[in-house]
């Protein structure tokens, strides 16, 4: 399979896992969802090279140098990247089936309320 085909088969997986994603937003997640389909494939790519070459490189007599692989890195920041889009992903298709907020957006609405009564006094 090429690795397009590859990217292509993982849009379709992301898309159905968020296919309830309100049509105004769809557009704007078919972009996320081909980014974090590109990201995903990458990794999987590099992960195939990490589990050869380790993410550290390690100096032959002396263990306590070491070296961050390239790809490590370049696996991080992907990782990141691509959980972002997929949290991005998750909000767009709304709150939780009870309508209410999560812990974290409450959390984000009281600080918001604070600073506009602090601004207020």
């Amino acid at each position: 399979m090429t690795k397009l085909e590859k990217i292509q088969n993982e849009e379709k997986r992301i898309a159905e896992v968020f296919r309830e994603i309100d049509p105004t937003k769809a557009e704007l997640a078919r972009g996320i969802i081909q980014q974090a389909a590109f990201l995903k494939i990458e990794n999987d790519e590099l992960q195939e090279q990490l589990l050869e070459t380790g993410m550290v490189k390690y100096h032959p007599e002396r263990k306590d140098i070491q070296k961050p692989m390239e790809g490590a890195k370049q696996f991080r920041q992907n990782a990141a990247t691509y959980n972002l889009l997929i949290k991005t992903l998750g909000s767009m298709i709304g709150k939780d089936d009870q309508g209410g907020d999560d812990p974290f957006d409450e959390w984000i609405k009281q600080k918001n309320r604070d600073k506009s009564k602090q601004a207020n006094d």
